[in-house]
């Protein structure tokens, strides 16, 4: 998969992932993560770092500098996406 500088990215909730519908519409840019054994599935949390960092990675971490955003981090959930968004103009969270 590549990520295009304006790609959307979308993630279902962990109950219930991404709609069939959603699914259905989109075969051709659906991801799935492979996993070993019987692992059902990832935690959110873990499924969204491993595609940020291949989109980040395909991009070369453009707009990303050493220390990164952590330094900055608030504990505050929607401040701290704001900020992380802020160094990653080409991409967006829906």
């Amino acid at each position: 998969m590549k990520y295009e500088d304006d790609c959307f990215i979308m993630f279902g909730k962990e109950s219930a992932g991404i709609p069939e519908e959603i699914l259905r519409d989109n075969q051709e840019t659906c991801v799935r993560i492979p996993m070993l054994g019987e692992t059902r599935s990832l935690n959110l949390s873990n499924s969204v770092a491993i595609i940020l960092y291949e989109a980040f990675r395909q991009h070369d971490f453009a707009h990303l500098k050493l220390g990164g955003i952590c330094a900055s981090m608030t504990g505050n959930s929607k401040k701290d996406l704001e900020l992380f968004f802020k160094h990653a103009p080409g991409l967006r969270f829906l």
